[in-house]
């Protein structure tokens, strides 16, 4: 199986876990791969664009976590990130800081 992303890229969440759908088309940067593999293959770290928007996340106890990932790192599936092209992640970047700036 090929991957789609590489350490490095700027990606969109495409998937999530059920009950997580809020991170969904979330901009993330890429890095790794993550130690770790998931039920569905490759793995990577990953961290939101703009941090100042907490990111939803389920403990292993089931419930449902809002959490600033300054201090933490998240593995998510490579089948559930799609990588952008280098100008369109640029473009999207740029967007989602004036973004945070306005808010």
């Amino acid at each position: 199986m090929t991957e789609r992303c590489k350490h490095g890229d700027i990606a969109i969440v495409i998937k999530e876990e059920p009950g997580c759908e809020q991170n969904l088309g979330r901009l993330v940067h890429v890095s790794g791969p993550s130690a770790h593999d998931f039920v569905n293959g490759l793995s990577w770290i990953i961290r939101p664009v703009c941090m100042e928007e907490p990111w939803l996340f389920i403990e292993r106890d089931g419930t449902l976590q809002f959490m600033n990932l300054n201090d933490y790192d998240i593995e998510h599936p490579d089948a559930w990130l799609l990588p952008l092209k280098p100008q369109q992640a640029d473009e999207f970047v740029e967007e989602a800081r004036e973004l945070e700036i306005h808010d």
